[in-house]
């Protein structure tokens, strides 16, 4: 995109008529994601409904000017309007928009705004970068951006920029974190994920910065356990971390249901504790999104409060409300709409972001690994295979880090038989940091879920009715699925809702009924091989135990 533009002959100016428009300049009304698949047939996704590029408006031209602390934006209108103007500083969008009366502001032929410098005095390091963008009167085409760099306490003309000052005494980093999983709506490890990143950020980062320069805050939500990660408990994080200081490191990560709503414009919305309901239709009462749902708008104006300047945010999420019968399915891309509002987060808050999404829940929670691919790509990655040596030692940059998980969850969900293909934005023109060191004690310490074996439990059967007239199917199936909500990604043994998995075993049983005395005979296969049976006794009157007692006969049976 960076070597292709438009140009467009303005008229009106005879000293430069010929105005470059770059493609990025065009994403608020143009950006499809995956457009050539869709127009090729093998993406099955609607192309988002706009206006032809014809008629240009173009966006007004800006001039900046700094001087003591007030900078001063003349904003001269090309005939296209006056549109919204963003300001940003060292990345992050700190004013949505300038100007004090749009409606009457966007005619305007010239424009000159102020805004004090000093309302931003916890976000300045010795020499900051101070950007400008502006829309046309309508809003969907921006002006390239104008920068000027500012020095507290300096006065800079013009755009010029001043030379930094001589290092002085170097400050303390500090890493702040905050850390959120809700494993809620059919979900059985979002909040194992988040156990398990927190860990490791929190050994990592100690051993680079210190114990007392790290904070690492768990909110998380467990089946069956009060709630923590209700919208509250994470806006209250949110608003806490506002104490860091741009010298400091700052991640977020998300696990969980995410939902697309909105259209083809739409937003992303993470659900929250306490939601009830996987479905987009569930978002359509205004009252159920301001309480369980946090949107990548909202979560853009939080971040763009917090003055760290070196940022991360890792969302580990699946499309709530795709729940797939089988694992072998075509190929789900990430929703188009869901790439777009994640790609304008990261442009209005200058953080690295990383998105898992998943089409379902079942390549998401990826239940050979116990964990989420992401989650599991990501401490593979903190355990040595995504390190930056430097000499003996080795760091967690959060580039290599982050690439190296891009890279293994296609392969790991093609392991499966699923397509995930995360999203990633890094940012132009600064350096990666390193967000932690690792030491072979804290490889030891770090918890990750190996790939543990899948037991599908397929069918079972009364002798004399070739039916399940005591449903013993549903309670094996529930007390296998109680045996993972309660011990996680440590089960011995996992499932999924597929009729179907590469390498799974599969529990089949027939039962007699004499009276109240029950007798099942199982077998358990592999594949169409029979590793083994068993026969197990019990009575009507206690059929969970029943149900139990086969559920530990067929784990004898299931190696990893």
């Amino acid at each position: 995109m960076t070597l292709m533009h438009y140009v467009v002959n303005d008229s009106t100016d005879r000293d430069e008529p010929w105005k470059v428009i770059e493609l990025d300049q065009l994403k608020q009304r143009y950006y499809q994601p995956g457009l050539l698949p869709i127009l090729m047939g093998s993406r099955n996704e609607p192309l988002r409904q706009v206006p032809a590029f014809e008629n240009i408006n173009l966006p007004p031209s800006i001039q900046l000017s700094i001087e003591s602390a007030i900078l001063t934006v003349k904003i001269k209108n090309r005939r296209g309007g006056i549109g919204r103007i963003a300001v940003f500083i060292n990345g992050a969008e700190v004013v949505d928009d300038l100007r004090a009366n749009p409606q009457r502001d966007v005619n305007q032929n010239v424009l000159t705004l102020t805004l004090p410098l000093t309302r931003f005095a916890n976000r300045y390091d010795t020499l900051n970068t101070i950007r400008v963008v502006a829309a046309n009167g309508a809003n969907w085409l921006n002006s390239r951006p104008a920068e000027i760099s500012y020095r507290p306490g300096g006065t800079t003309r013009g755009g010029i920029a001043e030379k930094p000052s001589s290092p002085g005494v170097r400050k303390t980093v500090r890493l702040w974190a905050v850390v959120v999983g809700t494993s809620n709506l059919g979900l059985h490890f979002a909040h194992t994920d988040a156990e398990q990143i927190a860990n490791g950020l929190q050994l990592a980062a100690t051993e680079l910065l210190g114990p007392t320069n790290v904070s690492v805050q768990r909110l998380v939500t467990k089946p069956g356990a009060p709630p923590q990660s209700t919208k509250a408990d994470i806006v209250k994080a949110l608003e806490a971390a506002q104490k860091t200081r741009p010298e400091d490191l700052f991640v977020l990560h998300l696990s969980g249901h995410a939902i697309n709503y909105g259209g083809q414009d739409g937003d992303l919305y993470y659900l929250t504790a306490g939601a009830t309901s996987a479905d987009a239709s569930y978002l359509t009462d205004p009252a159920i999104r301001q309480t369980y749902a946090l949107s990548s708008q909202e979560l853009t104006q939080f971040l763009n409060l917090i003055p760290a300047r070196k940022k991360l945010l890792i969302l580990d999420v699946c499309a709530a409300g795709k729940g797939a019968e089988k694992l072998l399915v075509a190929a789900r891309d990430i929703p188009a709409s869901q790439i777009r509002a994640l790609d304008r987060l990261q442009e209005r808050t200058g953080f690295y972001v990383l998105a898992g999404s998943a089409a379902d829940a079942v390549s998401y929670e990826a239940s050979v690994y116990g964990q989420g691919l992401l989650t599991y790509a990501l401490l593979k990655g903190l355990r040595g295979a995504a390190l930056r040596r430097e000499g003996s030692e080795e760091f967690v940059d959060v580039e290599k880090w982050l690439g190296y998980a891009v890279e293994q969850v296609p392969l790991l969900a093609k392991g499966i038989g699923g397509i995930q293909q995360p999203f990633y934005r890094g940012i132009q023109n600064q350096r990666s940091f390193d967000v932690g060191r690792v030491t072979e004690e804290v490889k030891a310490k770090i918890r990750i879920s190996e790939p543990k074996p899948v037991l599908l439990v397929r069918s079972f059967q009364e002798e004399t009715q070739f039916d399940d007239v005591l449903d013993l199917k549903n309670k094996v199936e529930s007390a296998l699925n109680d045996l993972i909500a309660t011990r996680g990604a440590d089960a011995p043994v996992l499932t999924m809702e597929a009729k179907d998995y590469p390498g799974a075993y599969t529990l089949s049983g027939r039962y007699t009924l004499r009276g109240e005395e029950i007798s099942v005979s199982c077998k358990v296969f592999r594949a169409t091989v029979a590793v083994g049976e068993f026969v197990v006794t019990g009575t009507k009157s206690k059929l969970p135990e029943l149900a139990q007692s086969v559920l530990t006969r067929a784990q004898d049976l299931v190696k990893p």
